[in-house]
């Protein structure tokens, strides 16, 4: 099942996969072990209070392997033991 939704990280934990696997996570009260992938589609800063803030909207994979598309730049794929 594919599901889209915003992540919100800090700045300093913004390019950190596992930081945004946990949160995506969190996010569908699902293990992480479910998520097969996560594509990244739009990332933005907000910046309208003294914390800013990376907002990225992502494609999550539960239990189904994404579609390979050229024109994507990010994709993390997860490998479960």
């Amino acid at each position: 099942m594919i599901h889209k939704a915003e992540l919100v990280l800090f700045p300093e934990e913004a390019n950190i996969v596992s930081r945004q696997l946990e949160l995506a996570s969190q996010l569908l009260n699902i293990d992480q072990k479910r998520i097969k992938a996560l594509r990244i589609l739009k990332r933005s800063i907000d910046a309208r209070s003294r914390q800013v803030l990376y907002r990225l909207t992502v494609e999550i994979f539960v239990d189904e392997n994404p579609p390979i598309l050229k024109n994507i730049k990010e994709t993390f794929f997860f490998e479960k033991d």
